[in-house]
């Protein structure tokens, strides 16, 4: 307390001709970073060592979007940018995803939920029909007149999986495109029964890394896309 700090930003050694620290004088970090030391001196007390701190900057990266549409029920998606270092869990950890990825905007809302459902259940997709364990429901069990754009609630994780293949699949169906099916089984075939008695297929899926259809978020991306603002806050 009460000494007066110097400090350069050009990489050289302070001295007391630098630049004298103060509320009104403090340093910019420019475009491109900077390397910044600084001593402090009080009188009658040694000089303290020099300090470094090197300062790097990052663009901002702009954020794409995307509008999907099966059924007549659109959603959107961002893409979360590759290359970034996050804080990572409660701790004190950061981790980095070198690959962009795309993320839904939003939960599954029920509607969209509901209308890939009914297409994969019909019987008149033959050897191609879906199983679900659960039917779900849009947002609270206890809302007496639930809105259908509410997340869909009362799935479990295999329901969700199998859901991802189905919407891959109606995807390609409405739009003609030739996505592959993220989920599949020890056979190499898109798993569509998430019901108990299919419990271990699910539970030992192989999720296709090089597969363009629809999926679940790793936690680690989940988490970047939520902490995401502009690529250097969280």
């Amino acid at each position: 307390q009460g000494a007066t700090i110097y400090y350069t930003v050009d990489g050289t050694d302070p001295t007391e001709d630098a630049n004298e620290y103060s509320a009104d004088n403090k340093p910019q970090v420019p475009e491109g970073g900077m390397t910044l030391k600084a001593f402090a001196v009080k009188e009658g007390m040694l000089d303290s060592n020099i300090a470094t701190f090197i300062y790097t900057t990052l663009a901002v990266q702009p954020i794409e979007s995307i509008t999907h549409k099966v059924g007549g029920v659109s959603f959107n998606m961002r893409q979360a940018p590759a290359g970034l270092t996050f804080p990572f869990t409660m701790h004190d950890v950061e981790t980095t995803i070198d690959y962009a990825y795309w993320l839904g905007e939003t939960e599954v809302t029920y509607e969209l939920w509901s209308k890939v459902y009914n297409w994969a259940i019909d019987e008149a997709r033959e050897d191609g029909r879906y199983y679900f364990q659960n039917t779900g429901q849009p947002g609270s069990y206890y809302d007496p007149d639930p809105d259908p754009t509410q997340p869909v609630t009362i799935i479990s994780w295999r329901d969700a999986m199998v859901w991802c293949n189905a919407l891959t699949e109606y995807y390609n169906a409405e739009n003609g495109s030739n996505w592959d099916c993220v989920y599949i089984d020890s056979g190499g075939n898109p798993i569509r029964d998430s019901r108990d008695a299919n419990g271990d297929v699910c539970d030992n899926a192989t999720a296709l890394s090089t597969a363009k259809g629809f999926r679940l978020p790793a936690s680690k991306e989940w988490e970047l896309a939520a902490r995401y603002i502009d690529g250097i806050d969280w």
